[in-house]
């Protein structure tokens, strides 16, 4: 009996320990990697993605036809945190596990690693009403003359293809790692399933998180769209992204109540939202129609 009570004892000491060890690696991991993105900050280096993540984001909401599914990765966090020196990254794409036996290639190649460079570029901003197009003013010009002379988002579009015989689904795991002049690891999966009898259509999905929500627009065609979202700009504000909005309209408040925007063909894009209450709001909260874009105004530009 003592034998056996000492036993258990021993087991469960060894048990305690290995969580106890285990817990101290994933906290020793966790602060480790909060220390070096304090760091990546203190520099001022941003690498994003809408469909990757430093802990593997999961896509579910892609609607595959068999064709090149697209992913982006851009070199800031919004129009004003920017990284204002070039970056170097690799690229690389595996398929995990399909329904036959396949392989996945990268930018239009019959290779699974794509490597390449966010180059950092400024330019001139007009945020006057005088209607001077100053895309083509230097930095001299342009401060001369009262214009804004600022960095610009770098958002480059990828691409991967499943090549295999009669593939019905596959999970893939695409990996971006930085290799100049920092190092940072984004990863994302994307759970694909053919649907024949898809040809072609406007998706939106809502995503929430803890300081903000993210609406999500794919488009599943093989032609670019334009589209309008109009929402209730006293329930919700869009975190404005020059870039990725045509044009928009304002309520009586100067307040961007709808957004005009072009979806390339096979894409996805994200605008982040912040709610002005505590409501959980769900795709119902936007109305999307197919809409060409309206001519921008001054303050667009």
């Amino acid at each position: 009996m003592k034998k056996k009570r000492k036993y258990i004892l021993t087991i469960s000491i060894a048990l305690f320990v290995f969580i106890l060890l285990n817990y101290k690696f994933s906290l020793a991991k966790y602060a480790s990697n909060s220390v070096w993105d304090y760091y990546l900050k203190s520099k001022d280096f941003y690498f994003t993605s809408a469909e990757l993540n430093e802990s593997g984001k999961e896509n579910t909401n892609y609607l595959w036809d068999g064709e090149s599914t697209y992913f982006t990765i851009k070199n800031g966090i919004n129009d004003s945190v920017i990284t204002n020196y070039n970056i170097s990254y690799k690229a690389e794409c595996n398929v995990l596990s399909s329904n036959k036996e396949a392989k996945c290639t990268l930018n239009g190649s019959d290779k699974n690693v794509f490597e390449g460079i966010l180059t950092n570029e400024e330019v001139c901003i007009n945020k006057t009403s005088d209607g001077i197009d100053t895309s083509g003013y230097n930095k001299t010009t342009c401060e001369v003359n009262g214009y804004t002379w600022k960095n610009k988002v770098a958002n480059k579009e990828l691409f991967f293809d499943i090549v295999g015989e009669k593939i019905e689904n596959a999970e893939v795991e695409v990996i971006v790692t930085t290799t100049s002049p920092y190092q940072k690891r984004l990863t994302g999966k994307f759970l694909l399933k053919k649907d024949h009898n898809l040809t072609g259509n406007i998706k939106m999905e809502y995503n929430h998180y803890t300081d903000y929500d993210e609406l999500v627009v794919s488009n599943s065609y093989q032609e670019e769209k334009d589209v309008a979202i109009s929402f209730d700009s006293t329930k919700l504000r869009i975190d404005y992204e020059k870039d990725k909005i045509v044009s928009y309209d304002t309520d009586d408040n100067s307040y961007i109540k709808k957004i005009y925007i072009t979806l390339p063909k096979k894409s996805t894009q994200t605008y982040k939202f912040y709610k002005l209450d505590a409501t959980e709001y769900d795709e119902s909260a936007f109305q999307l129609t197919e809409e060409s874009p309206k001519k921008k105004t001054d303050n667009e530009k």
